[in-house]
């Protein structure tokens, strides 16, 4: 199943196995986004999504441009406001943004106050900056970035 969201304001938003989040470009402001297994969660104009606790994307998942759009990972910001956990301290569960194991980004992700967690075997294409960035064993981040 899919579901496309206009710009605006939303809840917690979380995608179960498969599913599929589609923004059609603009600003959009959610609580929290939780990316179940094999979810992706694709973007077809240029985007600003503001997260005000957390991204988690799951096993497997996807985060990127539409097949077929004209738009690059530099197109797209993820601001995530949230930080780690109650105290913040960097290995606080939850972490501010957690990419599971496999997953796949391209995006530009901005975490100012918690962790950017890539598990093992994730590849990313963007700029990931954060309080602390972790990057798990054979995950491959590529340069592509939105801050200049």
């Amino acid at each position: 199943q899919s579901l496309t969201l206009d710009p605006g304001s939303y809840g917690d938003i979380k995608l179960k196995y498969g599913a599929t989040l589609i923004f059609t470009g603009g600003t959009y402001y959610v609580k929290s986004i939780d990316v179940g297994m094999k979810a992706k969660v694709v973007f077809q104009a240029a985007t600003k999504l503001v997260i005000d606790t957390h991204l988690k994307p799951g096993i497997l998942s996807e985060i990127g441009p539409e097949d077929g759009s004209s738009i690059t990972a530099k197109d797209i910001l993820i601001y995530v406001h949230g930080q780690n956990g109650r105290t913040g301290k960097p290995w606080s569960f939850p972490q501010a943004v957690s990419f599971g194991i496999k997953s796949k980004v391209k995006a530009n992700v901005f975490a100012p106050n918690g962790t950017i967690r890539f598990h093992s075997f994730c590849t990313g294409e963007g700029a990931f900056i954060g309080k602390d960035v972790s990057i798990g064993v054979k995950s491959i981040i590529t340069l592509n970035t939105f801050f200049n």
